[in-house]
């Protein structure tokens, strides 16, 4: 199969998946190399666009810049992919700015090109809008064949070149292109680590002609942060985590009723195997406030079960049902309950909605980092749960290491306090009694603290993938893990 119809399939399959998300990041050691190699690419690129089209000379004497871009594209059945890298120069500062192109669309065509586009910038709008990353929607109608194949396509911001290096291409197609910052070969402060500053050394910068420029709103402060040399995360961040948790609860409190009467306090019990067993899922959104700082709300759903067994006196009983068993004849509940003691086993399914906020303190420096988390959750309970809260704070220090080209981990250990109260009511009626018992309980968690040991694995700037486990001390074993998307 000749190597133009070849590429279609590789193009659609790399470039379309990937459309929307970010490539994994260049090591920093070869980070330099590459931008001096797209550099010279960069130059030579220029010079062959003068040379084919002479009116170039006059559009760059007056525009305030330029892109140059080295696209693949190819077509395979009706979905279209276009990928590659380009290079924004900006005559104003003097600046690079390193971007990474992407398109995916729909259409019919066949084929498979690489070539090389040249935008000019009149106006100052459009590249700002490309400095910055960008999405549009692109209709296209192409064809080209040939090495010396080019053609000039006119562009509502500027002027653009096209320039057919090989393949050979007919499509037409309406599509989505994104045009987003290589934040691996453009220095602008951001980091590897999903933590503030977690390298080993000072960031390398890149070069007078591309400045450290944060490109986000959020963090506050981040520009004085970054004009001193430090990295920050990407600001932004969703993420889903998923929570097993067994402990022993403490009973403070039990309400009682009888045959659907109002349920009132009772005294006179005691409590055995008293246990939580509950999983949640849940969702965060989260944004650094300030360098130091991250903000997030939460969301989730819990399921599990309440237990627990409570000893019951029937003389007690009997007084609170107000029945006489002094009587001549006394009621048939008391042959059954005078003198007699009786376990409530109360088994409750749990089946929540919780919701909170919470935030994090953290900071690090040549590979080590302190990170303080704290939250207050609310449960929304539905059938026996009814509401309750709780809030945690753990603690954390640990030790970040590169990985090479599968990014960078960071393992710690610490230690987690809860504090939970939760409300629990419910209808038991036992098969042996002619009545049924109407309960409700208060339970707290019996141990505040345990230890805390866990890692986190950036894969790459936008995405990282933690577990950690909770336990060690105590009667409480908590398993966590959660995937986290930068945006």
């Amino acid at each position: 199969m000749p190597k133009f119809l070849k590429l279609p399939w590789r193009v659609t399959l790399v470039c379309v998946p990937l459309f929307l998300t970010a490539c994994g990041s260049i090591p920093v050691e070869k980070r330099e190399g590459i931008r001096q190699d797209l550099i010279a690419r960069g130059d030579t690129s220029l010079a062959d666009f003068k040379e084919k089209y002479p009116e170039i000379e006059g559009e760059l004497a007056s525009s305030e810049g330029y892109l140059i871009a080295w696209l693949d594209s190819g077509m395979a059945v009706f979905v279209k992919g276009l990928g590659g890298k380009a290079i924004l120069y900006d005559k104003r500062d003097g600046s690079q700015t390193f971007l990474n192109v992407g398109k995916a669309a729909l259409g019919v065509g066949v084929g498979g090109q690489h070539f090389e586009q040249l935008f000019i910038f009149q106006d100052r709008e459009p590249l700002e809008k490309f400095k910055r990353g960008r999405y549009f929607v692109d209709p296209a109608a192409f064809s080209a064949a040939g090495e010396a194949q080019r053609a000039a396509l006119p562009s509502g911001e500027g002027s653009r070149y096209v320039l057919n290096r090989s393949g050979a291409m007919l499509t037409a197609d309406v599509g989505v292109v994104r045009v987003a910052v290589n934040q691996d070969l453009t220095d602008t402060g951001v980091s590897d680590w999903s933590l503030p500053n977690m390298g080993y050394s000072k960031p390398m910068e890149q070069t007078e002609g591309a400045p450290r420029t944060w490109q986000y709103r959020l963090p506050f402060l981040a520009q004085a942060v970054v004009d001193k040399g430090y990295d920050l995360p990407i600001p932004y961040g969703i993420g889903l985590s998923f929570v097993d948790v067994q402990q022993d609860v403490l009973i403070e409190e039990l309400q009682v009723g009888f045959n659907g009467d109002p349920i009132v306090p009772y005294e006179f019990v005691s409590f055995e195997n008293t246990k939580v067993d509950m999983q949640s899922t849940q969702l965060k959104l989260d944004a650094w406030l300030f360098p130091f700082m991250n903000v997030y709300a939460l969301l989730g759903k819990v399921k599990g079960d309440v237990q627990s067994d409570v000893n019951l006196d029937g003389n007690t009983l009997l007084d609170q049902l107000g029945t006489d068993c002094n009587r001549l004849i006394p009621p048939l509940e008391c042959l059954i309950l005078r003198d007699k003691n009786f376990v409530l086993p109360i088994r409750v399914p749990v089946d929540t909605t919780t919701y909170g906020f919470g935030t994090v303190l953290a900071g690090g420096w040549k590979g080590w980092f302190v990170v303080l988390p704290l939250a207050v959750t609310y449960t929304k309970g539905r059938e026996s749960v009814t509401d309750g809260n709780s809030f945690t704070i753990t603690p954390r220090v640990g030790r970040a290491f590169n990985i090479r080209n599968l990014g960078n981990m960071a393992v710690y250990v610490g230690g987690n306090r809860l504090d939970s109260d939760l409300s629990v009511t419910g209808t038991f009626a036992p098969d042996d009694l002619p009545f049924s018992i109407g309960y409700g309980i208060k339970q707290k968690n019996v141990d505040k603290w345990n230890g805390v040991v866990g890692f986190n694995w950036d894969f790459a700037k936008h995405i990282n993938w933690s577990v950690e486990y909770n336990g060690f001390t105590g009667s409480r074993e908590t398993w966590m893990t959660s995937i986290n998307i930068r945006l």
